[in-house]
């Protein structure tokens, strides 16, 4: 495997991550209603609240390609059939199923880390750390693709309290630090420590989304607190980022946007060896990963690094590494085994190490992109927030079977998975595909690269204040062109503005094929309804999304192709 070192080294100092939480002490003294809080009163002089969006039914589901939503049991599938508990029974063609739903919902859980030479916060509400290590609590269990409004943390004995959160606006409370990849299931959050010793104390949480929904978790602190512990730099920085040894908790991402949380227990030329967080062990090949994460290390701008870097990856390897003065680097060369804590590292001819306590994350080398049209295959999304790649062959009462991309055959627990979403079948996202070519053009020479099932600021996509699953977020201009060599027969999706753009955009949206214009919208405009499109496009070899320009110039020109898929024919 190959590693890019570049050493390209950053300054530490950075802005104040948004949503920071801070928590402060207030012996015995109540917590005033804070906006954002269940129960808050409203605040004078707010903004006014966001209507409600119709929320979808919970509970198990299957929804088809042609979006009829089935709301009943999941029986069995075998045989490539799919059988619904519905009166009478139904029993689907597994190639006409877009989403399956189990009705298995996650559980907020909290692990206590400890004080582990982190500093992104300090007494009270203002942004930026003060010396001290903070306080480091990782989060699993979060709801994938939700923002989170508010974290209320409290700790309650007899000698006092304490009150951290995410948002302090109008309370006296200390502001926590939240790092979370944008939509993630897991998080690290980070509070200043207060003046007791919180060994013992329960740590309550709350966790509040964009749409009021909350989710509760605690969590008992298991090692000695100190406000008066400062953060060590240098040579005497800890080598460690936890306070007990053991294998180093990693997220792996695949090359088939498989996603694995869980301890590496081996990493080796060929293979890596994780021990998931559902208990099993897993031996994947290293060519079939993209890259690494390894949590709690460094501060949110070192993940920000991995997560541009494996966005867009070097010719060779690239390890992002805390620095001893705690600035963030990236080497780029060959990766070679980790062996007692040390990643063996090629760099410019010479054989070295780097320590696995400062490694933030590790991104392999480009490979060659797969072809657009791959076969059919199934993302299995666990509670855990794990998402596996592969072919589900079987489903019966307390068990799915799943023949993964890497050659690895997994039995799961039914009551381990959320859903599972079908890919390149009869439809196709084209957020999935690789768009054979990009044309993106700045207006004054501030370009926005396009994105897929994310916003262009990286959170989650929302259209008409709904979430989106899949899409492509643009900013004009942008071309995408995609090779469909006349294997598709129709194409649908809803085109329209980020919330960002505020009403304010004004483009020109076409949909080509082959050259020939098939639909087109001269001056859409973001204070208007999206707009759905449903065109034929039976023979057409290159398909080609175009967002230009429109009468305000690009002033607010965030677009969104929402649920843009192709369709192929039916067999007859």
């Amino acid at each position: 495997m190959t590693l890019n070192i570049l050493l390209v080294v950053l300054a530490t100092t950075q802005a104040a991550p948004a949503p920071v939480i801070r928590a402060i002490a207030v012996p015995n003294q109540a917590a005033p209603a804070t906006p954002g809080v269940p129960g808050a009163p409203p605040v004078p002089g707010g903004p006014a609240p966001v209507p409600a969006q119709p929320a979808v039914p919970p509970g198990p589901a299957v929804v088809t390609i042609h979006d009829e939503r089935i709301a009943a049991p999941i029986k069995s599938l075998a045989d490539g059939k799919l059988v619904v508990g519905t009166d009478p029974v139904r029993e689907l063609e597994i190639e006409d199923v877009a989403m399956v739903d189990l009705g298995n919902e996650p559980k907020l859980s909290a692990e206590w880390v400890g004080q582990d030479n982190h500093d992104l916060v300090q007494v009270g509400g203002a942004a930026g750390g003060n010396g001290i290590q903070d306080l480091h609590v990782r989060l699993y269990g979060l709801a994938a693709g939700k923002t989170i409004k508010q974290i209320v943390v409290v700790t309650q004995k007899s000698q006092g309290r304490g009150i951290w959160r995410l948002d302090t606006t109008r309370t006296p409370n200390w502001r926590l630090a939240l790092d979370r990849a944008a939509g993630g299931t897991s998080a690290e959050i980070y509070y200043e420590p207060n003046g007791m010793d919180n060994f013992g104390f329960q740590h309550e949480l709350t966790v509040t989304y964009e749409d009021g929904s909350t989710a509760k978790a605690s969590c008992e602190v298991t090692t000695h607190t100190n406000n008066e512990l400062k953060l060590v730099a240098g040579d005497a920085a800890p080598a460690a980022t936890t306070e007990s040894a053991g294998p180093p908790e990693v997220t792996i991402y695949g090359r088939d946007k498989t996603v694995l949380r869980g301890r590496l227990t081996e990493l080796g030329e060929e293979t890596l060896t994780l021990t998931s967080r559902w208990g099993a062990e897993l031996k994947l090949p290293t060519v079939e990963v993209r890259g690494m994460a390894f949590e709690g290390v460094g501060p949110p701008a070192g993940r920000q690094q991995f997560e541009a870097k494996l966005a867009e990856p070097a010719a060779e390897d690239t390890a992002v590494v805390l620095g001893r003065d705690q600035a963030i680097s990236q080497v780029t060369g060959t990766a070679h085994a980790l062996t007692a804590g040390k990643l063996g590292f090629t760099f410019e001819g010479q054989d070295r190490s780097i320590n696995q306590a400062r490694l933030i994350g590790l991104v392999f080398a480009a490979q060659p992109r797969k072809g657009s049209q791959a076969a059919p295959y199934q993302l299995v999304t666990l509670l855990s927030g794990d998402v596996l790649a592969g072919t589900w062959t079987k489903l019966n009462d307390d068990e799915l079977f799943l023949d993964t991309t890497w050659g690895g055959k997994l039995t799961l627990a039914r009551a381990t998975v959320g859903k599972v979403a079908f890919r390149n079948g009869k439809v196709s996202y084209l957020s999935d595909l690789e768009p054979e070519a990009v044309e993106e053009v700045a207006y004054f020479g501030r370009l926005m690269n396009y994105r897929r099932d994310q916003a262009l600021d990286g959170g989650p996509l929302k259209l008409a204040n709904k979430p989106v699953a899949k899409g492509l977020a643009v900013h004009s201009r942008s071309v995408l062109t995609y090779a469909l060599e006349g294997e598709y027969q129709s194409f649908k999706c809803l085109v329209g503005f980020d919330e960002s753009a505020r009403g304010r955009g004004r483009v020109v949206c076409r949909v080509m094929g082959d050259g020939k214009e098939l639909f087109a919208e001269d001056d859409l405009k973001a204070a208007a309804e999206p707009k759905p499109i449903d065109i034929e496009i039976a023979g057409i070899k290159r398909l080609s999304l175009e967002i230009d320009f429109g009468a305000a110039e690009d002033t607010g020109d965030r677009v969104i192709w929402a649920e843009p898929r192709v369709f192929r024919a039916d067999k007859k």
